[in-house]
């Protein structure tokens, strides 16, 4: 088998990590009873004989003519036999791999801890050089630790894959380039994620470009691993308003994720599309999408992924005009989401009530939520969304002719803007609002100008 379609990827990565129920674990083991050294040999090699024990990978598994004699149906009965043998020195093994891992964990996670609080700045000054695995636990971990604080702590987020890049980086200037090749790319991945949510666009373009370098010198590709990178990146392209784009490498990763069965990962999917098909144009389509998503997410599933699929559903409902509908959801879903949902979920909701506001109650009251809004971002220390409400603030100014409050808004702009390094027009465009009484259509282009400047996606880091 050639072809990496065929193998159960999902299933082969749990009964490495100990957690495959006996159904995956079945059909791992008959997989393998086929006829494929090259699973058997990344199994091995994942379990880490070699590095972990010490030992010479099991001839059994990596012996093709072997696997090809199991796999004939006229095979004799001792080859089963010795295969199934070895299958069950691999499950020991296994076991026992686990446990090193686990106990690995549990070591480096006070670290790993400290780090991400900041408490700690150089992850290298506290690792063993010689122990591959405890850099690797301390690089997975900082990685999980990255993906957790998206929707709570943009910076956090970003500070937790600097230092992983710096682990696996290290790593491959020590000559251990094998052990952490694939976790190289996930690394350089969520390292471009964190850089295009605290909206370094140009530092993220430069870390996918990384990544995708170390993809395809794999010289075998998890799928799923492949996956992951594209939905990722598909994040950067919808920034970068390149939708067409974004849209092509989202459906990319949607045929893996069908493929190996990943439902969150796949309502993941669904929910981004839903969001780029909305700018787009295309609300009806966008609305088909997340509602497809949030029903395919499982029971346990990231809380935060469906509380960002209701947001995306949100997005568009306000998009189509139905805002008494989504003031009755957003009354069923807040007290969810006060007590479950991040920082940053829970902000993002409130820019979203206030949205509705100024729809439903008026100008006026849509302002002063607004504004509330905008403080909170402000106290936050969250430029790029202050700069959005700011923006949703000036334009309610421009379509009322309130000359002096946008005039007003327009200055307070400016420093939030100069602090995200925009280009020099947007800085133009914001002190001509600030200075000169414009005709509300001209107003209006101007404010358009910076949203499409700025980026309209601020509010997506999955």
């Amino acid at each position: 088998m050639n072809s990496m379609r065929e193998h159960p990827i999902v299933e082969l990565d749990r009964l490495i990590r100990g957690s495959a129920s006996k159904a995956e674990r079945s059909r791992a083991i008959r997989h393998l009873l086929a006829g494929c050294p090259s699973c058997a040999e990344r199994i091995a090699r994942e379990v880490g004989w070699e590095t972990a024990r010490g030992t010479a990978l099991p001839a059994d598994l990596v012996d093709e003519s072997a696997w090809h004699r199991a796999r004939s149906r006229k095979a004799e009965r001792a080859d089963a036999e010795r295969i199934e043998a070895v299958l069950e020195r691999l499950s020991v093994d296994v076991a026992s791999w686990v446990e090193d891992v686990r106990q690995e964990a549990r070591g480096t996670a006070a670290l790993a801890e400290a780090l991400a609080e900041g408490k700690l700045s150089n992850p290298l000054e506290h690792l063993d050089a010689k122990s591959v695995r405890q850099r690797r636990s301390l690089c997975e971990q900082l990685i999980e630790r990255s993906i957790a604080a998206r929707q709570e702590d943009p910076k956090v987020t970003l500070r937790c894959a600097e230092m992983a890049m710096a682990i696996a980086d290290d790593a491959l200037a020590d000559g251990e380039a094998a052990q952490f090749a694939e976790l190289r790319v996930r690394v350089w991945s969520e390292l471009g994620n964190a850089r295009r949510i605290s909206n370094d666009l140009a530092g993220s373009d430069a870390a996918f470009a990384k990544a995708g370098r170390y993809l395809d010198e794999l010289p075998q590709c998890d799928p799923l691993l492949k996956a992951e990178y594209l939905s990722l990146l598909a994040s950067l392209r919808d920034y970068q308003r390149r939708m067409k784009e974004a849209l092509t490498l989202l459906r990319q990763a949607a045929v893996i994720y069908q493929r190996h069965g990943s439902d969150d990962a796949m309502a993941k999917v669904l929910i981004k599309e839903a969001s780029i098909l909305a700018k787009a144009g295309e609300v009806e389509q966008g609305l088909q999408a997340v509602w497809s998503g949030l029903q395919r997410i499982g029971p346990d599933a990231d809380l935060s992924l469906v509380m960002s699929g209701i947001q995306n559903l949100l997005h568009l409902m306000i998009d189509r005009g139905a805002y008494g509908e989504a003031a009755h959801l957003v009354d069923a879903v807040e007290p969810l989401y006060r007590r479950f949902a991040g920082r940053m979920l829970g902000l993002r909701l409130d820019w979203l009530k206030a949205r509705i506001d100024l729809e439903t109650k008026g100008p006026e009251a849509g302002v002063r939520s607004l504004e509330a809004v905008r403080q909170r971002f402000l106290d936050h220390d969250l430029p790029f969304e202050t700069a959005v409400v700011s923006l949703d603030l000036a334009q309610v100014f421009a379509s009322t002719g309130d000359t002096v409050r946008l005039h007003e808004t327009a200055r307070q702009m400016i420093p939030i803007f100069q602090q995200l390094d925009v280009t020099r027009d947007l800085i133009g465009i914001l002190a001509t609002l600030r200075a000169v009484s414009l005709r509300q259509e001209a107003a209006l282009t101007l404010i358009e100008r910076l949203r499409q400047g700025l980026g309209v996606a601020a509010f997506q880091p999955l």
